[in-house]
């Protein structure tokens, strides 16, 4: 389907272990802890499907995704979309919208019945606006108009759920794995392979999943190592037998996932940037 360009406006099977780390080394693209402003636009009505790949798994129908008000799903622009390795970096980034009052008036921002409102929406991140510029968001719904708006990055609405995970294109000798219901996107996955004491990384996609090629084959259930955008860790295993299995649900310790990525920065920042408005997901659960 063809976008509308989006001008530049402003800038979880066993044992489970959580680690929790207040710094990281590595260079996560995180944009939590900024505002961003540009322009929001429609595409078409879309229940998850995009370039994050939800579509290939049951991610738009798990608990990250309540709580999502509006059109709920939505793209974001090229070049917040990708890091610098050419992967994604904000698939299941849950975000806090809201437009200006001046959109309730504009006679030339297009159909004011779809104009983006002053008051929170909550969308997830499912998709790729090619033509976006930074700041913008292209929403999956029907629509009209280009609308000034605010955003941020929220916690998705997990609650004490656990990771799924779900394989395409894959084999014994090569494993294509996405993890969804992630409370922040996970931007590193490590798989132990055959029992070995050391985990092999994974590269990670563009359209949102962790790749492994293997000189040996892959036994499965298999144990990961999750990394999120803060650096935190969740040790987890995938309790799949086979590379074509269906989606499956990991076994991480509810404590463990609902403490993932509440670390102090993390929650200093949130104390501090506000915005002047009242969001839903603004703390960490602990």
């Amino acid at each position: 389907m063809q976008r509308k360009r989006c001008p530049k406006v402003l800038d979880g099977a066993l044992v489970v272990v959580a680690t929790l780390s207040l710094a990281s080394s590595q260079p996560y693209v995180n944009y939590f802890g900024s505002q961003f402003a540009g322009e929001a636009t429609y595409y078409d009505t879309q229940v998850g499907a995009g370039h994050c790949s939800f579509q290939f798994s049951d991610a738009p129908s798990l608990q990250w995704t309540q709580g999502l008000t509006g059109p709920r799903f939505v793209g974001l622009n090229r070049p917040q979309y990708y890091d610098d390795s050419g992967a994604c970096a904000a698939c299941g980034m849950c975000i806090a919208m809201y437009g200006e009052q001046s959109n309730l008036e504009c006679t030339t921002c297009g159909d004011r019945a779809y104009a983006v409102p002053p008051s929170v929406q909550y969308l997830i991140v499912s998709d790729e606006c090619p033509e976006c510029e930074t700041g913008s968001l292209d929403q999956a719904a029907k629509g009209d108009g280009r609308w000034n708006i605010h955003w941020h990055p929220v916690q998705c609405d997990v609650q004490d759920t656990t990771f799924h995970y779900a394989f395409q294109g894959s084999n014994d000798y090569y494993i294509k794995l996405t993890v969804t219901n992630t409370r922040v996107p996970a931007a590193e996955m490590r798989i132990r392979v055959n029992g070995s004491p050391t985990y092999s990384s994974m590269q990670k996609t563009a359209d949102n999943y962790f790749v492994l090629f293997s000189a040996i084959p892959v036994q499965l259930p298999a144990d990961v190592e999750v990394t999120s955008v803060f650096g935190d860790i969740v040790l987890d295993t995938v309790a799949a037998t086979s590379p074509t299995s269906p989606p499956v649900i990991g076994k991480s310790n509810a404590t463990a996932h609902a403490e993932w990525a509440c670390e102090s920065v993390y929650q200093r920042v949130l104390a501090t940037k506000v915005w002047g408005k009242s969001f839903l997901f603004r703390t960490c659960v602990r």
